[in-house]
């Protein structure tokens, strides 16, 4: 009977054993496994961290880059908008000149520096800027800049001459100035809300 409770205690014993065994080696992979799925997370954790980390600088170097150059065009703006309002000036709707041609000129020379003043400060702004301005505003400016030159030119002319202003000369280009100028301030302004 002894060895039948010894080979019975053997066989109970082989069987825990063997379903301890079975047990542990089930416990020992699962806690393997939840190591390895916390050693995942924190490395997918570390490297959410480093992408976030990257977009936020990324980010606040975008505004930055967006925040200089939407202060540049406004300053273009600006100076494009003087100069339209220099052209204009140049030979305004109502017009009270004086009779005597010396003092009509002194009025006209005045009208020439201011265009002059709005002009240079219109080239200042573009060339001063140009490696921050979107390319399609500056090419638009240069056109701007062509077509200041007639005017620039006729009022030298007739001015060195002793003479008015060629008045129709200046109002066609001053008129197509002003348009294009128009034109380049549209397409500023499609230019920056395209960017919202």
């Amino acid at each position: 009977m002894e060895i039948f409770y010894g080979s019975i205690g053997g066989i109970l014993a082989f069987a825990i054993l063997s379903l301890l065994k079975v047990g542990v080696f089930r416990y020992v992979d699962e806690k393997a496994k939840n190591l390895a799925t916390v050693q995942d997370i924190r490395q997918i954790t570390n490297k959410i961290e480093s992408v976030k980390t990257e977009y936020v600088n990324r980010s606040y170097a975008w505004q930055k880059f967006l925040d200089f150059e939407f202060e540049i065009v406004k300053d273009v703006w600006k100076a494009s908008w003087e100069l339209q309002a220099s052209v204009r000036s140049l030979n305004p709707i109502i017009e009270r000149v004086p009779e005597n041609q010396e003092e009509r000129r002194k009025v006209y020379l005045a009208r020439y520096k201011y265009y002059g003043e709005k002009i240079n400060l219109f080239r200042e702004a573009v060339l001063s800027n140009q490696p921050f301005i979107p390319p399609e505003i500056y090419a638009s400016s240069m056109e701007i800049k062509k077509l200041v030159i007639p005017i620039q030119v006729q009022f030298e002319m007739t001015f060195d001459n002793g003479r008015d202003p060629d008045w129709e000369k200046i109002i066609k280009n001053s008129e197509e100035l002003d348009k294009k100028i128009d034109e380049f301030n549209v397409q500023i302004r499609t230019y920056l809300y395209d960017k919202l």
